[in-house]
């Protein structure tokens, strides 16, 4: 078959709108790079933006964040303290939950912006579902905070803080939480 007989035959209908909608959404490389540059900038000033705002509100993230641990050593009776080891601690833990709140906050708008510029190379019928999978990624991964801040923690810290004990001999086995520590395993376990 020839170039002339294949363009004398009829093209499906649906077919052709695929490939115009294809046409339409190509880019030239260094539109690809444009689009790319506009998304992580909006990425990372979104980032920025919430990462100050955290850094302001740190004395609620703070109480937000330890919650979990103080009501159960208050219920183990234990010394309600959280300690830094070195010098630098209590101003890495500053950043760290600024840190965290940022990724934690933004990730709506991270997942956005990558669906945003995955979305020009897909079919029409593809794109719709970008709406639901950006919905669906930013209530599946706030479900999975709140499960592990409300469920996880209060359980896995009445568990794991019970084994603080007073010896026969007198001697006592009680926990030194660090605020080092202490980030790792709220990032674990959230």
């Amino acid at each position: 078959m020839t170039d002339r007989e294949s363009q004398s035959e009829p093209v499906d209908p649906i077919e052709q709108q695929r490939l115009d909608e294809l046409e339409q959404g190509r880019m030239s490389w260094r539109e690809h790079v444009e689009d790319l540059r506009h998304s992580l900038m909006v990425s990372s000033g979104s980032f920025l933006v919430i990462f100050l705002v955290s850094l302001f509100f740190f004395d609620e993230l703070y109480k937000v964040m330890t919650q979990p641990l103080y009501d159960t050593l208050n219920r183990l009776d234990l010394e309600k303290a959280i300690k830094f080891r070195t010098v630098q601690g209590a101003f890495f833990f500053h950043i760290k939950i600024a840190f965290l709140s940022a990724l934690t906050f933004g990730m709506p708008i991270f997942t956005y912006q990558l669906w945003r510029f995955i979305a020009p190379g897909l079919y029409r019928s593809e794109r719709f579902l970008g709406i639901s999978l950006v919905g669906a990624t930013t209530l599946c991964f706030a479900s999975g905070v709140l499960f592990g801040y409300y469920m996880i923690m209060p359980f896995s810290f009445d568990y794991l803080l019970s084994y603080a004990m007073t010896m026969s001999d007198g001697s006592q086995l009680l926990p030194d939480i660090t605020l080092e520590d202490y980030v790792s395993t709220f990032t674990k376990m959230v």
